[in-house]
């Protein structure tokens, strides 16, 4: 029932991003980190960090540098691909985009420093319950009305 519930809420499974949505955050983080590392700001501690870069325009990275960047010249991905990798990851929440000051354009920064794989949910018979002990126990299913045995 877990499952039913949870789905479409947590990605579960395998990674559902692609090796070039891998590479859109790469280099966005990349972009990021690289400004904030020539600031004069030293901290080691993460959340620190990603905040500051959110507040410093300087260190977000604009659409076109990411795509100079991710193609290095051989132009392997398209423009609106790259584009769209960033709008889809913006919508995930993964990436955070705003506009700098005197800008049209939007600038993107990186929410968390590591790109994770989907989450994934233990198989029910896997799961130890210290109460009931593997037994089984009778149910009643929310959205159908009957009796289940889980």
């Amino acid at each position: 029932m877990a499952r039913l519930l949870l789905a479409g809420i947590l990605m579960t499974g395998p990674t559902r991003f692609t090796d070039r949505q891998k590479k859109v955050f790469e280099t966005v983080k990349a972009i990021n980190m690289g400004k904030m590392s020539t600031a004069i700001f030293k901290k080691g501690d993460d959340v620190e960090l990603l905040a500051s870069i959110s507040r410093s325009s300087g260190c977000w990275a604009p659409r076109e540098k990411v795509f100079e960047m991710i193609n290095n010249g051989s132009y392997d991905f398209s423009f609106s691909s790259v584009s769209n990798d960033l709008v889809a990851f913006f919508e995930m929440g993964v990436l955070e985009r705003a506009k700098p000051p005197k800008s049209r354009f939007f600038g993107y920064y990186v929410l968390t420093k590591v790109l994770s794989d989907a989450i994934q949910l233990p198989a029910s018979e896997t799961v130890q319950d210290p109460v009931y002990q593997g037994k089984t126990v009778d149910v009643v299913n929310p959205f159908t009305g009957q009796v289940e045995k889980i």
